[in-house]
This record gives C-alpha cells, structure tokens and sequence, in this order.
C-alpha cells in the first residue's frame, strides 16, 4: 500500500492507537481465529489488515468514481459538439437543395 497507513488520530502507523472492542458471533470469531492462525497472525493484526485492506479498496472505488464522473463529463461535452455538428451538416445539406 502507498505511503504509511495513518490511524483515525492522523498519526502514522508507528505513533498512538486507538482501542476498541468488536464483538462478533461465536461462530465468526473461530472462523477468524483460524485464519489468523494460518496467516501466522495474531487475531487482532488479522483484523487490521483486513480492515486496512477494506479502507484502501473503498478510496479505490471512490477514485474510480470520480475518474468515472469526468470521463461521463467528456462524453457529455463530446456528444454536445457533435449534436452541433450533425445540425450544422443538416443546415448545410438544406441550403444545397
């Protein structure tokens, strides 16, 4: 991931932390009690990761969002000028008549 993660106090990932609980089913929790124990992880670094990861998928999706939003806005520019266009050739094509 591009540059140091940062934590909800702005510090980088080498300063302060914030704790909290997570409660989650009995079911879910040894689900991801093995999955940490196959990543060779210890539970709560398996959940930051994770959320980590989710955090950086989301400014993912919203970075494509806004890349998607000007290209749809160059589109709408480009079908204006040839709305134009296709007037001004109808216009040119009357006048020859």
């Amino acid at each position: 991931m591009a540059g140091a993660a940062r934590h909800d106090d702005g510090e980088p990932s080498g300063g302060r932390m914030h704790t909290t609980t997570v409660r989650f089913p009995a079911s879910t929790w040894v689900e991801l009690k093995a999955r940490a124990e196959d990543d060779g992880v210890a539970t709560a670094q398996y959940i930051r990761e994770a959320t980590i990861a989710r955090l950086a998928r989301e400014q993912a999706v919203q970075q494509v969002r806004r890349e998607m939003r000007a290209e749809l806005g160059a589109l709408d520019d480009v079908r204006r000028r040839l709305a134009v266009v296709e007037r001004t050739v109808k216009l040119l094509l009357l006048r020859r008549r």
